[in-house]
Parts: structure tokens; sequence; C-alpha cells
């Protein structure tokens, strides 16, 4: 994995922050985007194998997986970047001991060695300044024999080779009309690294890590902008295809999550 470096932390959280308060509503709506974020925590989900442990989500949002690990008797950790994030979710959480929610960086993880039995993040590595450090720190951060589950955005996906190599450039002039018009917070300038399967599995093993298993999610066929204009098509199409997650064809899926066992 070639390491690919940003500044763009004040960007990222200032972007978050400002979708902090529609961002529970993300995981519960119908479009294409939703469907994505729904698929994504389902396959985390399926991978989790250690009920009744210590679970640190990295980027965990206002707490987006906390409810289903305590279901399952964990104590939950989350780390953010966005406070607005955070603030929500000690709101929500505020009478939970086993929550803990509190901002931070990921590549710089306010935890001792070995702490956790489970670490995972869903849709921050691509954003980090830093995502090797990053990566290492998830692995410290986790115990021996423990679980690691990760998200990333698929660097084969036709969806966002055309999306960014095609469809972006394309309409870069267009794109501060569509936010006036539809009202939605505008993303500053921020990079999103994409990834393959193969530099995961070489990162892995090179932190002393078992690659377990990969599934690959949200085949989205629908390139830009055919998404935003048939979104429940997109999305009714994209379920029919999700038995394709660990077939010859999975590459088509926009993202992969991976879990792996610290050695």
């Amino acid at each position: 994995m070639k390491p690919i470096r940003y500044l763009q932390k004040d960007s990222v959280a200032k972007y978050f922050n400002r979708t902090a308060n529609i961002y529970n509503d993300w995981y519960s709506d119908d479009s294409w985007l939703g469907y994505a974020f729904i698929i994504r925590k389902r396959r985390v989900l399926e991978f989790f194998d250690k009920p009744g442990g210590k679970v640190l989500d990295v980027g965990c949002g206002p707490g987006i997986m906390a409810k289903d690990l305590r279901e399952q008797q964990c104590k939950f950790w989350g780390i953010d970047l966005s406070s607005e994030m955070i603030n929500q979710g000690r709101e929500l959480y505020k009478d939970f001991e086993d929550v803990d929610l509190q901002t931070g960086t990921a590549e710089e993880l306010p935890f001792p060695d070995e702490k956790f039995d489970c670490t995972m993040s869903m849709g921050v590595i691509e954003f980090v300044d830093d995502d090797q450090k990053a990566l290492r720190e998830i692995v410290r951060v986790t115990k021996q024999d423990g679980t690691i589950i990760l998200a990333f955005m698929n660097k084969y996906s036709a969806f966002r080779l055309w999306r960014d190599f095609v469809f972006y450039p394309l309409t870069s002039w267009a794109r501060p009309i569509m936010y006036r018009l539809t009202k939605r917070a505008r993303k500053p300038h921020i990079h999103q690294r994409t990834y393959s399967e193969q530099s995961i599995r070489d990162f892995l093993k090179s932190e002393n890590c078992e690659f377990l298993d990969v599934v690959y999610c949200n085949f989205n066929i629908f390139l830009a902008p055919l998404e935003h204009l048939f979104p429940r098509l997109s999305v009714m199409v994209a379920k029919k295809l999700e038995k394709l997650g660990r077939s010859k064809l999975k590459n088509i899926g926009t993202a992969f999550v991976v879990k792996a066992r610290k050695k």
C-alpha cells in the first residue's frame, strides 16, 4: 500500500460538523447513499465475533454502531474527528455507562496497547491525513487474537472510476449550482482514497495480522448522475446484486469490508 498523505483534517472536520445533525438519517434514507451506508454497516456486523467484549469504532460518528453492539453486551468506545458528531452521540447515550465517546484522530488513538477485543472503522481511512499511521494505530490498540474489521472504497469499481475520472471533472462547473438548488451542505475540497483488496492484504500481513475474510458490497451500477435521477431503482438493483459480494464479479461493488485477526 503506497503512502498517500493529505493535509485536510480541518476540512474534513468542518464538513462532518456541518452534517452531524442529519448523519443518523442517512442510515434510514431510501436513496442510493442511504443504502450504501446501510449495507456497509450490515456487512460489518456480520463479521463481528466478539460479543461481550470491548469494542472501539474509529470514526464512530454519533455512535452509529453503539446500539447494535450494546445489544451483544459489549462495552463500546467511539472516537471521531467531528466534535459535533461526538456531542450528538453523548446526548443520545448520556444515560449509558457502557458507551464512551470522545473526540480525536485515527492517527493518534488515546488508548493503551491491546485494549480492545475488536476494533472497527467504516468510511474513515480514506479521509485521514496519514492512512498507514491510522491503520497501525488500529492494530496497536487491538488485543492479540482480537478482531479488526475495516471498510474501504473499492479502487476498481466502475461506479467510482466513472464518477472520479469522468463525471466529476466534466461537471465541476455545475456543482455549486446543484448545492444551492438542493440546499445540501457543500462538501469542501477533500480527497478520498480508494484501495485494492490486495493492498490491504499486504498491509495487514506486514503488521502481523491474519487476513480472515472479505466481502464486497453496494453494487451500484447506475453511473452518475443516474443514481440521483433514479434512486429507488438503483437501490433495488443493488440489492439484487449483493449476492455477488464473493464472486468473480465482486469488483462491481463500490466498497469492500475486511476481517482480520491480530496475531
